[in-house]
């Protein structure tokens, strides 16, 4: 098998299908590797070259990566050859594919934040190459893959919103553009509904000028780019509005709150509580234990 056929038969153009989801981590994703026929795989007596990584050849390096893509079994090692070879590497063309092969094998690893890095590590060396719109939408579904939940730390969240404002604000970008500005929208709900969250906790202590410092934060922050969430802002100054009159905050806020509904990628899971019966065995086994001793 020539040169050319054997670098063709690396399989260096990748897809990926997504199908995007915050909370719930429903991205899903599937990079093809493509691999060589097994026709080919046999007349090329494709075996392993039994060698050290750091002291095989560029083409050796080739010629063992081969191997492990076919055999489609060795994520940790396929990236180990990957980034031992990128940097012996001289053909431009060759270190832009092998780059994006890289990202695109991490991420199928799990191991999202370095294939966010290596994602926009390569959109931004190559932005006006055709690959850079994936990459950067990769990026964000790397990100995707790290935020928590709405009363977690939404730095995540925010780096998401970011990369969507970064993906969107390039008209030339529309493969996934609708997808981006679901994205786009969740994250404005979930920094909101964790917004919402600190609000709450101000508002039923009875600090209401920091719960209002909080909703000025929204209406500045967040609103300007989700106009939808104008009636809920209204419904929490009409809240603050009220309790300024002297009314209970904590009352208010119960009946609020009970007809707010939250956006389903976002709500917060409830913690399941023992059942009765199961609290009654626990207190029997701990006074077990008391009268054995």
């Amino acid at each position: 098998m020539s040169q050319n056929r054997f670098n063709l038969c690396l399989g260096l153009v990748c897809f990926m299908s997504m199908n995007t989801g915050l909370a719930q981590k429903e991205v899903s994703s599937k990079i093809a590797i493509k691999k060589i026929s097994k026709a080919e795989y046999k007349k090329s007596s494709l075996s392993l070259i039994n060698k050290s990584v750091r002291d095989q050849s560029v083409a050796e390096l080739k010629h063992n990566l081969q191997w492990y893509i076919n055999d489609g079994q060795h994520l940790e090692i396929i990236i180990k050859y990957l980034e031992a070879l990128i940097p012996k590497l001289i053909d431009d063309t060759e270190i832009r594919d092998y780059r994006i092969l890289l990202a695109d094998i991490l991420f199928k690893a799990g191991k999202y934040e370095r294939a966010g890095s290596a994602y926009m590590e390569y959109h931004d060396a190559y932005p006006g190459y055709k690959q850079a719109e994936y990459a950067l939408y990769c990026a964000i579904l790397s990100k995707v893959e790290l935020i928590g939940a709405c009363d977690q730390d939404c730095t995540a969240t925010h780096e998401v919103l970011d990369l969507c404002k970064q993906y969107l604000q390039n008209k030339s970008n529309q493969k996934h553009r609708a997808a981006v500005e679901g994205l786009a929208h969740k994250c404005n709900r979930q920094i909101f509904e964790s917004e919402l969250s600190v609000f709450e906790h101000y508002y039923k202590q009875g600090f209401l000028g920091s719960a209002q410092k909080r909703l000025d934060y929204v209406i500045t922050k967040i609103l300007p780019t989700d106009l939808t969430l104008q009636s809920l802002i209204d419904g929490l100054q009409d809240l603050i509005n009220q309790a300024k009159k002297g009314l209970n905050p904590k009352k208010i806020w119960r009946k609020w709150i009970s007809a707010y509904q939250f956006s389903q990628p976002f709500v917060k899971a409830k913690v399941s509580k023992p059942s009765r019966r199961s609290r009654v065995q626990h207190k029997m086994a701990i006074r077990r234990q008391k009268n054995a001793h």
